[in-house]
């Protein structure tokens, strides 16, 4: 129109820029998911390639309904604070906390009862997933924060250093990818597979750097209670009945029912305590999450004694 004002065709370009960098940042983000399969193609069989996929698809489960879900609901959170970046930083590591006291242990035990799981319910074919699902499961309890690290970069408008992150990440990766693939002969597939676990080890906490730049949160006690205190939790907790069933039972389906018995309640009794006891400030944020959820859930005239014994 030609009584539109002036600014309006600046701002067109302006959105569309954003767009163009934030659409291509997320396109090379879904490359990275999807080249594992297409490398394990290469230099691996068609059976490898089914393992990763089956593997992958129990490993991401977890993250996909929390992480994912999470990150998705944050995203408006932060850029309603779009012009307080210690307030966007706080609430992204008080976000990343809390995620990371569900992930993380359900990740570890995810690691350690998927073999046991796989023996026991499904044929001697599938097998072959287990050592993937393992490594890909481990992997997957450091990637929790990605998700809330996107949405927090889009809400502060950094579309640029989305796509540059991303575009580092997938050129190192898919590099060390087909380097391992060619040098691993027969286990092709498993070195591959070790790659996409490994790299989290660096992607994840240069998402974490990324976020909390110039908002006033320190980057190592940050990465402390983000990854290192629920790990320790979860080892303090899940470790020695571990430890017990591997030494003291013979490997067999009677391990594996005991593990698939015995770990989760491990887990569901013991870690609640030792994340209280290691990382109070964390517990207390799931309490007040697990509070809200309930008075979502519970209808209404429910009493607290009626939440408690919920």
């Amino acid at each position: 129109s030609l009584d539109q004002p002036a600014w309006i065709s600046g701002e067109w370009r302006r959105l569309l820029y954003s767009y163009g960098l934030s659409g291509l940042g997320q396109y090379v983000h879904g490359a990275l998911v999807m080249a594992p399969p297409l490398v394990i193609a290469q230099y691996s069989d068609d059976r490898s390639v089914g393992w990763y996929a089956t593997a992958f698809a129990l490993a991401a489960s977890v993250n996909t309904i929390v992480a994912v879900n999470i990150g998705l609901v944050l995203q408006p959170i932060f850029a309603h604070m779009a012009f307080d970046r210690a307030r966007q930083g706080t609430a992204f590591v008080r976000a990343c906390a809390a995620i990371s006291a569900v992930s993380i242990p359900a990740c570890i035990c995810q690691a350690v009862l998927l073999g046991a799981s796989f023996r026991l319910f499904l044929p001697a074919s599938w097998h072959g997933a287990i050592a993937m699902g393992e490594m890909l499961s481990l992997g997957q309890a450091l990637y929790f924060t990605v998700n809330p690290a996107l949405g927090l970069l889009k809400a502060q408008g950094r579309f640029a250093t989305f796509l540059i992150w991303q575009g580092v990440q997938l050129a190192v990766v898919f590099s060390a990818m087909v380097v391992a693939g060619s040098l691993a002969g027969d286990s092709a597939a498993v070195a591959i597979v070790a790659v996409c676990s490994a790299y989290h080890l660096i992607s994840s906490p240069c998402g974490i750097w990324l976020c909390i730049a110039g908002s006033g949160q320190p980057f190592l006690p940050t990465l402390w209670r983000i990854f290192c205190l629920p790990m320790i939790a979860a080892a303090v907790s899940i470790g020695p009945i571990f430890a017990l069933i591997v030494c003291f039972i013979p490997a067999g389906t009677a391990a594996d029912v005991v593990t698939i018995i015995a770990i989760p309640f491990a887990a569901i009794s013991l870690y609640p305590l030792s994340l209280q006891w290691l990382a109070p400030e964390t517990a207390a944020e799931c309490a007040t999450m697990v509070k809200a959820i309930l008075k979502k859930v519970l209808p209404r005239g429910t009493s607290p004694v009626d939440v408690r014994r919920i």
